[in-house]
């Protein structure tokens, strides 16, 4: 799946801005992604390989920082496992890997 196929074409919107900030499209093997969601200000995605959440939305909020959601997903219903708020553009990825600990990156 081509990076602009995962967030669209637009130039620089906020969920490619997010993707960009969690590592780029580089996630998408990494903790294998199987639907990237994209809406005004929020990315979602499922991903395998942690039994207790496998959905994360990332939300840009009016204080320039993002809300972040993990859940799971389950046939058809959805759980909210945990919400963390206020979470600056550097503490991204760190927080993906703390909380779901599945690494985004190699190093």
């Amino acid at each position: 799946m081509a990076y602009s196929s995962i967030v669209g074409s637009e130039d620089m919107d906020v969920a490619t801005t997010i993707l960009e900030q969690l590592g780029g499209a580089k996630i998408a093997v990494m903790i294998g992604c199987k639907v990237f969601m994209k809406d005004e200000d929020t990315l979602s995605f499922k991903f395998k390989g942690n039994r207790k959440v496998n959905h994360c939305s990332i939300k840009l909020n009016g204080n320039d920082t993002y809300n972040i959601e993990f859940g799971k997903i389950k046939k058809y219903s959805y759980k909210v496992i945990e919400k963390i708020d206020d979470v600056y553009c550097d503490q991204l990825a760190s927080t993906f890997e703390d909380t779901t600990k599945l690494r985004l990156t190699l190093f």
